[in-house]
């Protein structure tokens, strides 16, 4: 990651805290692999510390926070919240993702996570052996 994103990132976060509480915060993507190109986005997940928010202030806080990065990076920018969004990709996220914004509560987040895809990876994997033979 060059000193520019990760300036930009800085600035995007310090923003972002004056709209929501930020617990912690991932880059993940192309920009995380080192695989980004003229067209690629910028893919940030963030943990909120407002967890029982309804869908309206989600979708809300959501667009915000997109809006202030297209202003930032001067590029789309899509948001992902690790409070509602799904298991598998909260898992890849914590794969392939680059922490931008720390905190304790990141270590138990993992360990839920990847208990919750290990588990359920089984399953899906055995309804997947029976149904789609």
């Amino acid at each position: 990651m060059d000193n520019l994103l990760k300036g930009n990132i800085n600035i995007f976060l310090e923003q972002a805290e004056e709209m929501c509480n930020i617990n912690f915060a991932y880059i993940f993507g192309s920009y995380a692999r080192g695989e980004e190109n003229i067209n690629s986005d910028i893919d940030i997940a963030i943990m909120l510390k407002e967890i029982n928010m309804d869908k309206m202030s989600e979708l809300f806080i959501r667009g915000n926070l997109i809006e202030l990065g297209k202003s930032i990076f001067k590029k789309d920018v899509d948001i992902v919240f690790l409070n509602v969004d799904s298991v598998f990709l909260k898992y890849k996220i914590i794969q392939e993702g680059i922490v931008i914004k720390d905190s304790r509560e990141r270590i138990a987040f993992e360990s839920i996570v990847l208990r919750e895809y290990f588990d359920f990876k089984y399953y899906s994997n055995y309804y997947n052996e029976r149904m789609l033979v």
